[in-house]
């Protein structure tokens, strides 16, 4: 502040000379001409030219709304660079908004649980250290925020009562009705506005009402009082009667932007990519081997881990699937990095396992365990979701055997991964096999290379091996981390 004053004194100085068009100035005149520029620069104890908006960003190539879940700085609290401001649900996660400067938070425009805010909303005001953040003016046109019903609720003036004179008046609300009162009203279907009070305060008495049915010469309602009609006999003698079950009531359920987003994303995929679909069935009795000889160490590897290693190594083989549209044109990416469908309350979003064919079985389980964490809890940050060149879905833990995946642009393809049933091998044994639905774009892949691929998948995951899941000599690897680990 100190240095701002210190400019704009320069300045109204050098703007305010000593001569001004050879005419000598006295000081009275200089302190009057500084104190009507300090008065238009100054006039409030902030500088506007230091609030700094933050709009809602976007932080997603789809995203084009948000929801404020929560805000993690309160108003007036003190901001420092890389420190979260709030968190925003996009169409794919909830991300942390981090702030890139330091000041203090003067106005929070967009309170908690505000829903579709589009991208560029004005949804705070920033000030610097030292600054008057509780007198920072909004800018025309900026969303204030909504108060909540019970709020607007006490802040509305409550109807006030009208007057009644001790003379009474027709139309006027009574203050107390008795119970005498109130049955002679029933009785003659009358309504209290119709009452001419004459009690104090505006009661209505007894006469009030006798005397209007005197005047108007009414006759009492017709009330039906006959008995109820009994129900027909059921035709068996001492039969229960049926208990009626109360319909249940409709529960709304609130579609939210990642849900809304997921099926308009699916259903551009379906209407405008040319799906083609192959089918593949492989014995898994290898993998399942390997994965009780990692059990039997104390290594716990799930299957679907098992196969999101051998569905890299085949397309390491198969680069001709490992591709994605850019713009117009299809590109092969130089590494595999497989999304995997994970299931939220708010949808289903795709981590991203990256360098698969570099990486064993046992580094793969770890990363898709705190990507799944990650993803259910809503942390997953932008790029741990964005992007990949494959999907994989694999529903065979819920008892479905056979399914077909949707493409998830820009990738080309997405493997769909059910469960194992038991089949009888070539030798006339049984073993356990799983299908594999591969759905790929028929305008970017041939239907040879996804015949190749799945080839080559099929011999990937019958064939698995210590050396291809990168786990070879695994024992000796451990004895040595547990004696390079800290006592």
């Amino acid at each position: 502040m100190a240095t701002r004053i210190y400019r704009t004194l320069s300045k109204s100085l050098w703007k305010f000379s000593f001569y001004n068009h050879s005419q000598l100035l006295m000081p009275v005149q200089i302190t009057q001409r500084l104190s009507s520029q300090l008065n238009k620069n100054f006039h409030t104890s902030r500088c506007l030219e230091d609030v700094q908006e933050v709009k809602m960003p976007s932080l997603s190539p789809t995203m084009t709304e948000g929801t404020i879940v929560k805000w993690m700085k309160k108003e007036g609290e003190a901001v420092a660079a890389g420190d979260v401001l709030c968190e925003i649900q996009t169409d794919k996660a909830v991300v942390s908004l981090e702030f890139d400067d330091e000041g203090i938070l003067a106005k929070i425009l967009m309170p908690e649980n505000s829903s579709d805010v589009k991208v560029g909303t004005l949804i705070a005001l920033m000030v610097g250290e030292g600054e008057d953040w509780k007198n920072v003016e909004v800018p025309k046109g900026a969303q204030q925020p909504e108060k909540s019903a019970e709020k607007q609720g006490s802040d509305q003036p409550r109807a006030s009562k009208p007057s009644v004179s001790s003379g009474g008046s027709h139309g006027s609300s009574p203050g107390l009705i008795g119970p005498a009162v109130k049955s002679l009203l029933t009785h003659y279907g009358l309504k209290p506005s119709e009452i001419q009070a004459s009690g104090p305060k505006g009661v209505i008495l007894k006469g009030d009402v006798l005397r209007l049915v005197s005047d108007r010469k009414l006759q009492p309602l017709k009330h039906d009082v006959s008995p109820p009609k009994s129900e027909a006999p059921s035709g068996k003698t001492g039969s229960r009667p049926v208990k009626k079950i109360p319909a249940s009531t409709p529960t709304d359920i609130e579609v939210t932007s990642m849900r809304r987003t997921i099926a308009k994303r699916l259903l551009q995929s379906k209407s405008t990519i040319p799906h083609a679909y192959s089918v593949a069935n492989c014995s898994i009795d290898r993998i399942m081997k390997l994965r009780k000889e990692l059990q039997s160490i104390g290594v716990k590897v799930s299957v679907n881990d098992f196969i999101i290693k051998v569905v890299g190594n085949a397309l390491s083989k198969s680069p001709a699937i490992n591709v994605a549209w850019e713009a117009s044109t299809v590109v092969q990416k130089g590494s595999v990095d497989i999304s995997v469908a994970v299931a939220t309350d708010n949808g289903l979003i795709t981590p991203i396992v990256t360098n698969v064919a570099e990486r064993d079985v046992i580094q793969i389980s770890e990363q898709v365990k705190l990507l799944a964490e990650k993803a259910r809890s809503g942390k997953l940050q932008p790029h741990e979701f964005m992007g990949g060149s494959f999907s994989i879905s694999n529903l065979g833990m819920f008892g479905i055997h056979h399914f077909s995946a949707i493409i998830n642009p820009p990738q080309c393809a997405i493997l769909a991964v059910g469960g194992g049933h038991t089949a009888l091998g070539k030798d006339g044994k049984p073993i356990t096999t799983v299908g594999f639905t591969l759905s790929y774009d028929g305008s970017a892949i041939t239907e040879e290379a996804a015949a190749k691929f799945l080839a080559n998948l099929k011999h990937e995951v019958e064939n698995a091996s210590e050396i291809s899941l990168g786990i070879f000599n695994l024992q000796s690897r451990l004895e040595m981390l547990e004696m390079a680990a800290p006592n």
